[in-house]
């Protein structure tokens, strides 16, 4: 009786990490820290809330041109890559509202932020691949295949 109570003892405590390990969160990988600043990250359900009430709505997307085609984007934008927001940012049409747009969101927290402190009216800020995540439709554009040597002739 006592060696089966010891042997039950030396297994409980032989598998107790692995039993606490279990209990444990498992971390995930596609989880990102929520973006800091003043410019209000949009769920899903906002961002279509924020683009239907304003129809006039300018998405300003700050990523990569092979970001945006690798991951995709919405259909329509301004494009201004956030290394060049301070000297393209009047381009920007006055009075525009604006939503800022990266992949999850903290670019367009940062450039959100810049945008305000210049008057520039801002709605928010979403995350490409955050949106898609929550379920929103995102566009995916595949690049045309090279154009061969003999198709270009022709034309």
């Amino acid at each position: 009786m006592i060696r089966e109570q010891l042997k039950f003892g030396l297994l409980a405590m032989a598998l107790l990490p692995v039993m606490l390990k279990a209990q444990q969160p498992a971390h995930d990988p596609s989880a990102h820290a929520a973006p800091v600043g003043k410019t209000k990250v949009l769920t899903r359900a906002e961002f279509d809330q924020a683009v239907s009430a304003n129809p006039d709505v300018i998405l300003l997307d700050l990523r990569r041109p092979d970001e945006i085609s690798n991951i995709g984007g919405f259909p329509v934008y301004l494009s201004i890559q956030i290394a060049d927001l301070d000297k393209y940012w009047s381009h920007i049409p006055k009075g525009a509202k604006i939503i800022t747009v990266s992949n999850h969101a903290a670019r367009a927290v940062k450039a959100g932020d810049k945008l305000d402190e210049k008057g520039i009216t801002i709605l928010g800020a979403v995350g490409a691949q955050t949106y898609e995540q929550e379920g929103g439709t995102i566009v995916h554009i595949k690049a045309p295949a090279p154009k061969t040597a003999t198709a270009e002739v022709a034309h």
